[in-house]
């Protein structure tokens, strides 16, 4: 599963739903023509103050419709690893022996690969 969001649709449809052309998105984010093309073809990715430029520009949480709009396995797969991490900063927690010391334990922490959360630390 490709882990970067694709701006280039949304951002495409935005600009021409306010008829507007790439050149005048470039000059109000104070770049070319040609990187903000860079944009709409998934060349390069939205800054964080670009989304919030064109946010204001289109009156719309690009962030949250970006979110809304995700796929369901890949959001499915977020709150998964939101568990596991929550699971085991708890589990964490309680391998403190009763003078508030750590045990001696090692434990590995849970990461996220391309394409799924690696569960295999949980198994026993």
């Amino acid at each position: 599963m490709q882990s970067l969001i694709f701006w280039g649709n949304l951002l495409r449809t935005l600009r021409r739903e306010h008829h507007l052309t790439q050149a005048e998105l470039g000059e109000i984010l104070h770049t070319s023509r040609q990187n903000y093309s860079n944009l709409e073809t998934g060349r390069t990715q939205p800054t964080a103050e670009q989304i919030a430029i064109l946010s204001h520009i289109y009156d719309k949480d690009l962030i949250q419709y970006v979110i809304n709009n995700m796929p369901v396995e890949y959001v499915a797969e977020q709150q998964e690893f939101k568990y596991n991490m929550n699971h085991y900063v708890e589990n964490r927690k309680s391998e403190r022996t009763s003078d508030g010391k750590r045990r001696k334990k090692e434990v590995g922490i849970p990461y996220m690969t391309d394409s799924a959360i690696d569960l295999s630390m949980f198994e026993r």
